[in-house]
């Protein structure tokens, strides 16, 4: 029963995805720290730039105190260094799941989609397809004829043109099985 060593295979697939979908987050998470303007220091450089070109007369006429621009106490520079990504870390600690496995199966790929799907549910648990859903769809078999040039599905298992009769065609699909799609969330 080769359709158990498939759905190991599709379990595989979807770990290296999962995981692709994570350093693709995680990347994504570490560029946004990277572009973050630490406003803390862009103030204590502004305040520091602007104590020093500061006239003591003005100072003294306009009633403005000295202020320690390195004062860690102050409320003002305890907002400023609250974290601005915190929103977005509490939406990206969510981790992606898998929640579908969208499969086509050829009628020629002697994959039997019911034994493919009863290995699937017994062999899901425990792995990242836990709580994904999979969803299988059988391909017909597409031919196309040499002498006609008929294009088209093979209703029944008789391999000639269902136009002219000739034996002489060509298998386009349906001799295969993709994993057409994954939904990851």
């Amino acid at each position: 029963m080769h359709e158990l060593s498939i759905v190991a295979d599709l379990v595989a697939l979807c770990e290296k995805a999962l995981n692709a979908e994570k350093a693709k987050k995680k990347g994504a998470a570490e560029q946004g720290d990277k572009n973050r303007c630490d406003i803390s220091d862009t103030a204590n450089e502004n305040t520091n730039s602007a104590n020093t070109h500061m006239d003591t007369e003005n100072t003294e006429n306009t009633n403005i105190a000295d202020t320690n621009s390195n004062d860690e106490n102050d409320d003002f520079y305890k907002n400023l260094d609250a974290n601005p990504q915190a929103s977005y870390d509490i939406f990206g600690s969510k981790s992606p799941q898998i929640r579908e496995l969208h499969v086509k199966i050829g009628r020629l790929s002697g994959v039997e989609a019911h034994y493919l799907q009863n290995c699937y549910e017994v062999f899901r648990a425990g792995t990242v397809c836990e709580n994904a859903d999979l969803i299988i769809y059988t391909q017909e078999i597409v031919v196309k004829c040499k002498n006609c040039g008929f294009s088209g599905d093979l209703t029944q298992n008789d391999f000639s043109c269902p136009r002219c009769k000739s034996s002489e065609i060509s298998v386009i699909d349906g001799e295969d099985m993709y994993l057409m799609r994954l939904v990851i969330e």
